[in-house]
């Protein structure tokens, strides 16, 4: 049976890709998604008998489509085009901008469409390893910050 953060991840995939009615919409939505995400995470543990060696193939690369999709269906977050505003601490004393909320939500939905990718061709130790592993170590602190972003904008 599949683990339901994996529907967590096909829907906020969609939120990102084709957004809803509103930028509100789209921001509680999002609000929504990523807390339910922050959860379900803690059961996905990495497997014990993963296979060491590289896999034969790489998911493609998601961030471009995702960064043009982003900004189209959550302005408010910002673009490098829009000046630096501060808005938040993220535990480590120093502050994000704007132009930075865009690249949280761009860099979570990259690594989460990255373990979805092997999902989707039947790897699911792979997939679970790939979520994990990303969680610990890249996409944690993009969502904590982006929790917090979204909870200044209200």
């Amino acid at each position: 049976m599949k683990h339901p953060i994996w529907t967590t991840i096909e829907e906020l995939v969609a939120l990102v890709e084709q957004g809803r009615s509103t930028v509100p919409e789209n921001e509680r939505a999002l609000a929504f998604l990523l807390d339910k995400l922050a959860y379900q995470i803690h059961d996905i543990h990495l497997p014990d008998d993963i296979d060491e060696k590289d896999p034969e193939e790489e998911p493609p690369d998601f961030y471009p489509a995702l960064h043009v999709n982003a900004e189209k269906h959550f302005p408010r977050f910002g673009s490098c085009k829009i000046p630096d505003v501060r808005y938040a601490n993220c535990g480590d004393g120093s502050s994000i901008s704007r132009p930075e909320a865009i690249n949280d939500l761009c860099e979570i939905v990259n690594d989460l469409e990255g373990a979805l990718w092997y999902l989707t061709r039947g790897n699911d130790k792979e997939a679970a390893f790939k979520l994990r592993l990303s969680y610990d170590t890249h996409w944690a602190q993009h969502l904590r910050c982006l929790q917090l972003y979204l909870t200044y904008l209200g």
